[in-house]
């Protein structure tokens, strides 16, 4: 089962450490002036740090989920 949340900006990452932003086309402003800034500069703290969030997310999901079964998935592309 996969689970999300849908917010503003949605940031999908690979275990690889790839990452993909998203939904930046659907706002109703520039992203830069969204939210008087604010948005833009969340964005830019999580993805300062994607590599320390991306390892702890990992490690703390390994023990739920069976990623093992994915990595063909992820690797065709």
């Amino acid at each position: 089962m996969v689970i999300f949340e849908d917010l503003i900006i949605d940031v999908l990452a690979l275990p690889n450490g790839e990452y993909f932003i998203l939904d930046e086309d659907e706002l109703p402003e520039p992203f830069e002036t969204f939210e008087k800034g604010y948005a833009k500069g969340a964005l830019e703290t999580l993805l300062s740090s994607m590599d320390d969030v991306l390892t702890q997310t990992i490690a703390e999901s390994e023990s739920i989920y069976n990623h093992k079964r994915f990595i063909p998935l992820l690797e065709k592309g």
